[in-house]
């Protein structure tokens, strides 16, 4: 008898209902620009890099959305409460009382923050900060700096920072979720 008990209870312990409550919530901002170096008659046009940006949130968002190990929320929740913060603060990354206000509205366990800086045409830097959903609080970190400020080098450079975050880290986001997210990109 006892050993039909614990049977029974570890059949219930990893049924894929019980398994569904270690899914953890996730909401993606969309990624903000940092614009450090002055145009010049070679820089790139702005409303490339703003592009750039979108496909950068697509790409991490589908990412997440693939992975076993995450729920992707919708921002549309909080949609009026981002819109308010982004025109009353310059960066939401840099505002956790923001972050957290967005994160307990979508009632998610991460919202996590995204945003490139752009030093040059050459020197061009990612940044990913994973908060606590209830607090704000820094949960985890990552960046990398790529060379080159056109789609291959963004969509190559977001495909290692969320395999250096992502997969260094947690062993969460597979292999073939992170191949299947770069689709999002143009190919030129």
């Amino acid at each position: 008898m006892l050993f039909r008990n614990i049977v029974i209870a570890l059949g219930a312990l990893f049924s894929p209902l019980a398994m569904a409550t270690d899914v953890e919530t996730v909401a993606v901002l969309d990624t903000e620009l940092i614009i450090d170096n002055k145009p010049t008659p070679h820089s790139p046009d702005r409303p490339g890099e703003i592009e750039r940006g979108r496909y950068m949130t697509e790409h991490i968002r589908k990412a997440l959305d693939a992975s076993d190990a995450y729920e992707l929320v919708s921002l549309d929740a909080a949609r009026e409460i981002v819109e308010d913060k982004a025109s009353s603060v310059k960066y939401i990354h840099q505002c956790q009382p923001c972050v957290r206000k967005i994160g307990q509205a979508l009632e998610v366990d991460y919202v996590a923050t995204v945003w490139v800086q752009v030093v040059s045409n050459l020197i061009i830097n990612f940044n990913f900060v994973l908060r606590d959903g209830e607090t704000g609080e820094v949960v985890k970190t990552s960046f990398i700096d790529i060379r080159g400020n056109n789609n291959r080098s963004w969509r190559t450079g977001t495909n290692y920072l969320l395999k250096k975050h992502f997969n260094e880290y947690f062993d969460t986001v597979p292999e073939q979720a992170l191949e299947d997210a770069m689709t999002v990109w143009p190919e030129s």
